[in-house]
Order: C-alpha cells, then sequence, then structure tokens
C-alpha cells in the first residue's frame, strides 16, 4: 500500500573502477605528448622518454600553479583515458613516489599519471605519455576450449594452454561472455603445466559468446583468449538483458511481482515512476539471498540500499519519494549467490 509523506533525500555516491588490457602506442615524437594543461599542475617527472619497470616506485613531481592551492592531491594512473589505480590521497608538497604494480596493470605504452586537487578532483592535470616494461615477455594460445566447443554447466572440463618465451611464473583463468567478466577459476595456475580441470558452476546463463581467458600474474599486459564456445545453462529471464540502468526494464507500482533469475555473475535493474510524496515499498521474495539497491533518476546516485528486512534472507526497501521521476533499484545476490526470486513495487 501507499501513504502520502514528506518528501526524504537521502544521497551518497558510488563508483566503479575499470581494468583494461593493451592499447596502441603514441606514434608522435613530441615531448609534450600526453600531457594537459588545464591550469592547476605542471608534471615533470615522469616524463615522455621514460620505460618504468614493473612493480617499482616512481618519482613523481609537479608544481602548483594555483595561488591558493589544496594541500592534497590525488595521484592516479591512467593507460591513455582510462583509469587504471588511484593511490591514497598525499600532501601537495610537489613530490612523491607510487608504486606501479603488476596487480594494477600490464607492460605497454601510453601510461600516464593524473594529478588531482583532493576537494576537487575536476582541477587536475596529467603527465606525458611513458612506457612500462617488465622482466617477463611472450605469448599465450589456448587450445581448448576449441572453437565451437558446447560445454555444459554444472560440470568440470579441461582448461588446456602453449605458451612462448617466459610469459610468467602463474596466471589467472577467467571464463568471459563476451566481453563481461562471469567467473574466475584459480589465479594459481602454474603457467608451465599448460592446463587446469576447471568447474563450470551452475546457473550460467545458456549463450554462444563465452570465451576464456589467461592473464600473467607477473604481467598483466600478457594474456590471450580462447575462441568463441557454447556453454548449456539456464535460460535466462524475460527481462534480460538487464545488467546496466540504461538497459533496465519497468516495473508497475501495483504489487504484481515479477519472476526473474539471477544467474552467474548477473545484476537485475529495474526501473519504475514514483510520485513525490508518496512512500513506495520494494520487495523480494523466494529462497534467493538477494541485496536492493535504491538509484536516483540518474541511475547512479545511490539513496538507500538493504540485504535482510523482507522475509526470510530478502531484501526490503520502505522510500519516501521526494520529487516525481523515475528511479531505479538494482538486484543483486548477497556474496554472488544465485537462483530465483520474485519482486515486487507497492
Amino acid at each position: 500500500m501507499r501513504t502520502s509523506l514528506r518528501p526524504v533525500a537521502v544521497l551518497a555516491v558510488c563508483a566503479a573502477l575499470v581494468m583494461v588490457g593493451c592499447s596502441n602506442s603514441p606514434t608522435s615524437s613530441n615531448s609534450d605528448l600526453g600531457n594537459t594543461s588545464n591550469g592547476y599542475f605542471t608534471i615533470t617527472e615522469p616524463g615522455y622518454t621514460e620505460s618504468i619497470a614493473l612493480n617499482s616506485a616512481v618519482s613523481v613531481a609537479w608544481t602548483s600553479l594555483q595561488a591558493t592551492a589544496d594541500s592534497f592531491v590525488v595521484i592516479s594512473l591512467y593507460k591513455g583515458d582510462v583509469l587504471i589505480h588511484t593511490y591514497p590521497f598525499t600532501s601537495n608538497t610537489g613530490s612523491d613516489t607510487v608504486n606501479i604494480m603488476s596487480a594494477y596493470t600490464g607492460s605497454g605504452t601510453d601510461y600516464r599519471l593524473r594529478i588531482a586537487y583532493y576537494s576537487d578532483s575536476t582541477k587536475y592535470d596529467m603527465s606525458q605519455y611513458f612506457s612500462l616494461y617488465s622482466l617477463f615477455s611472450g605469448t599465450f594460445s589456448i587450445t581448448n576450449p576449441s572453437a565451437y566447443a558446447v560445454w555444459n554447466a554444472d560440470s568440470s572440463y579441461t582448461i588446456q594452454w602453449t605458451y612462448t618465451g617466459t610469459p610468467g611464473y602463474y596466471a589467472t583463468i577467467s571464463l568471459y561472455n563476451n566481453t563481461d567478466l562471469v567467473h574466475t577459476f584459480t589465479t594459481i595456475a602454474e603457467i608451465v603445466n599448460g592446463s587446469i580441470d576447471a568447474f563450470f558452476p551452475a546457473n550460467l546463463v545458456s549463450g554462444s559468446a563465452y570465451r576464456v581467458m589467461i592473464l600473467s600474474n607477473q604481467d598483466n599486459g600478457i594474456y590471450s583468449y580462447s575462441s568463441y564456445f557454447t556453454i548449456n545453462g539456464v535460460t535466462p529471464d524475460a527481462y534480460e538483458n538487464d545488467n546496466s540502468a540504461a538497459s533496465a526494464k519497468a516495473i508497475t507500482t501495483d504489487s504484481v511481482e515479477q519472476s526473474r533469475n539471477l544467474t552467474v555473475n548477473d545484476t537485475d535493474w529495474v526501473s519504475f515512476s514514483a510520485d513525490s510524496a508518496t512512500t513506495y515499498t520494494i520487495e523480494t521474495f523466494g529462497a534467493t539471498n538477494t541485496v536492493l539497491s535504491l538509484y536516483g533518476p540518474d541511475g547512479v546516485t545511490l539513496v538507500t540500499s538493504d540485504n535482510n528486512s523482507g522475509t526470510g534472507s530478502n531484501a526490503m526497501i520502505s522510500w519516501a519519494c521526494p520529487a516525481s521521476g523515475t528511479y531505479y533499484f538494482l538486484v543483486t545476490g548477497f556474496n554472488g549467490v544465485t537462483g530465483a526470486y520474485t519482486v515486487s513495487v507497492r
């Protein structure tokens, strides 16, 4: 049921990090390539010509260009325009040392550092491009699964690979559905063995765009994908694909339940129309332990979340709408659990 209340506004912010692979090298010989001149910092180290070893400490030097500069700055590592890693804030003294670890990234070119004010991240400048190198080199080639293989969820299979050179000692073996990471089998595969026995979990959604990736733990710039292959698993529910706010499927606020299914690494985004000064109850039902997260009309601003306020292991949010509009909520499995559930808004 719905009741009229005074508007209540609760606001929080979510952020996400992205991991990327290799990109093209900068081709210009211009020593200023990569840096910016936004008027906040001049970054003199590292320089364009530098080649820096992975897993080493890097000296960073800069000059603040603002008379009333912040006392603290945040340094981040980028590959081109893509964020790789953000370091803890540090004093704005003009110099610092950061560690570039293979756990963050791999060898390659067009890396640069970004320095921003701690209190306002929109005020920043970036260093010139520099390169990263490692003591490891070589290639992987995954021979099993092969193209057109058909494997079953809830079953074990042998993943096999060959390699050239010295790509490292250990590797991470993961399963992707096209470009989406679905499952990590192991982070301690010994590269020289050339194979692992891997269990493909139940509740993988059926599809023909799966592929396995092998990634060197010593140099994340050395990796390879298998050919695409098919997995026979569970049938996706009627609301897929709904893995982002942009692809959210609508639900009406009339207590009618939608039947859904959380598969491996699945997220379900749902949109609904809400009226100001009205209280809504969003609730999940069933045996699957779910988490509800409510977002504002931008699909980014987190309003509130809940894990177990519903019946049993279900989630429930009671929320007073502060302004009319389209809102979003996200359903995930607690600690990655999968299974069927229903959800309603009333």
